[in-house]
């Protein structure tokens, strides 16, 4: 794979082939990249450190599914411009670097960041097709420069704790972390990106309760924190209700949507999870109501019937009357068919 000497190049697609390899050296003086995508491929090796110095125009970076290892490089974050990072499905290692904190843009919301990147947007701007995996699937966006925020990490052997600098990048709209090693707690922190429409934190050994703040992220719609070690009540709002059951599965959890509530606390402060929920609860005493219900009115009209001689009389007239019709009715269809 060589690239030459095409320092001009603004745009690179060579997604889905079959190519292998490092990231080729002559890349570097592509110096003008805004756009590189390379997913499906069979590239591997290191990130090299100059990606982040020499490609600092860089607004989309997509790596997903080639054979990528080793650290992410501290000089990635260089890339302060970027607004798509997708790395996923390789087999990065190490912490993910607080310096992601640097992606300025992405800390920035889209009407600001138009406003101050209005001559570029409007002048020499064109539209970009881009793939990303959001909210479980993958959708293709027609961006204009990558005006969607996203970071997408996932399935990859990430460690550690997720760096609290992350919650910085107000711009965000997806972030994905599925799929690794990562432990600690979920920031408090996280409430204050509020542009998040899509969370994944699924499938690491993260562990503490789901902080109550999560419940500000009125944008959010889809959100999978399913099998971590979180422990404790999911935060009551209706926010989270609108969530599956499943987004919350193979923890410690407790409270709706899942079918266990939280019960009183014992002595040593733990908290009691009983395998009934609330609405089972009630379901139950419902049936018992109906039930109730149905004896009383049947009683009710057996004993009226009973004591009333004249409502008993004219009762059973009719039942009478209805079994006589009954059988003209019959008759007559006999007949006919003869």
């Amino acid at each position: 794979m060589s690239i030459g000497y095409l320092s001009t190049l603004l745009s690179l697609h060579l997604r889905n082939n079959n190519l292998s390899g490092d990231i080729p050296s002559s890349l570097e003086n592509c110096t003008e990249l805004i756009t590189i995508d390379v997913a499906g491929n069979k590239l591997g090796g290191k990130l090299p450190t100059w990606l982040g110095p020499s490609l600092s125009k860089l607004r989309i970076l997509i790596l997903r599914s080639n054979k990528f290892n080793g650290e992410i490089p501290p000089e990635l974050c260089h890339l302060s411009s970027l607004r798509a990072l997708d790395v996923s499905n390789n087999y990065f290692v190490g912490v993910i670097p607080s310096c992601f904190k640097n992606f300025t843009s992405m800390a920035t919301e889209e009407s600001v960041y138009l406003r101050n990147n209005e001559t570029t947007y409007f002048y020499s701007g064109y539209p970009e097709s881009v793939q990303l995996a959001i909210k479980g699937n993958v959708y293709e966006y027609n961006w204009i420069l990558g005006l969607f925020c996203s970071i997408d990490l996932s399935n990859n052997n990430f460690s550690g704790k997720i760096p609290l600098e992350l919650t910085n990048l107000l711009g965000l709209k997806s972030l994905n972390l599925s799929g690794n090693q990562l432990g600690g707690t979920i920031s408090s922190n996280i409430g204050q990106m509020g542009r998040l429409e899509s969370l994944d934190l699924s499938r690491n050994h993260l562990s503490g309760t789901i902080p109550s703040s999560i419940s500000k992220l009125s944008s959010l719609g889809f959100l999978n924190l399913s099998f971590n070690n979180l422990s404790g009540k999911i935060p009551s709002s209706t926010q989270m209700l609108s969530f599956d059951a499943s987004s919350f599965a193979g923890n410690q959890l407790c409270g709706r949507p899942l079918t266990v509530h939280c019960g009183s606390s014992s002595t040593d402060g733990v908290t009691v999870i009983q395998e009934e929920s609330v609405e089972t609860a009630v379901d139950y005493w419902l049936y018992i109501c109906i039930g109730v219900g149905f004896v009383i009115g049947f009683w009710a009209v057996s004993f009226t019937l009973i004591l009333e001689k004249t409502w008993r009389y004219a009762y059973f007239r009719s039942v009478d009357e209805a079994w006589y019709r009954l059988q003209e009715h019959f008759l007559s269809i006999r007949f006919m068919l003869k």
